[in-house]
C-alpha cells in the first residue's frame, strides 16, 4: 500500500517541481539536493527501508519547507515506523514470556 502511495504522490511531486522551476521559485543547487533527495527516498521505500526514507524526507522538508507531497510521507512513514516498533515490542515480548514458561519447565 505504501508503494502504491508512493507511485502517486511522486507523480504530484514531480509535477509540483516542475512547476516551481518554471516559477523559479528553486535555486538549481537546491533543486539538485531535493531530485536527489527524491531519488533516494524513493528508492528506500522500495527496499522496505523506511527510517532511511523518512530520513530522505526530512532532508528534502529542509529545503521545501511547504511542500505536502513531502509532509504526507513524512506522517505516513513516522505512523508505519511507529507500527513497525510496535509490532517488534510485542514479538519481543511474547518471546521473552516464552523462554520464561520453558526455563520454569526445566525446574519442574
Amino acid at each position: 500500500m505504501l508503494l502504491s502511495v508512493s507511485r502517486e504522490l511522486h507523480k504530484n511531486s514531480y509535477e509540483n517541481l516542475k512547476k516551481k522551476i518554471l516559477e523559479t521559485e528553486i535555486r538549481p543547487s537546491s533543486l539538485r539536493r531535493v531530485i536527489y533527495g527524491m531519488y533516494n527516498m524513493h528508492s528506500a521505500l522500495v527496499a522496505k527501508n523506511y527510517s532511511t526514507a523518512l530520513d530522505f524526507c526530512k532532508a528534502i522538508l529542509s529545503f521545501e519547507q511547504t511542500n505536502e507531497t513531502m509532509m504526507t510521507f513524512h506522517e505516513l512513514l513516522t505512523k508505519k515506523i511507529n507500527m513497525m516498533d510496535e509490532e517488534s515490542d510485542s514479538t519481543d515480548s511474547s518471546r521473552s514470556k516464552s523462554s520464561l514458561s520453558e526455563s520454569d519447565n526445566d525446574l519442574i
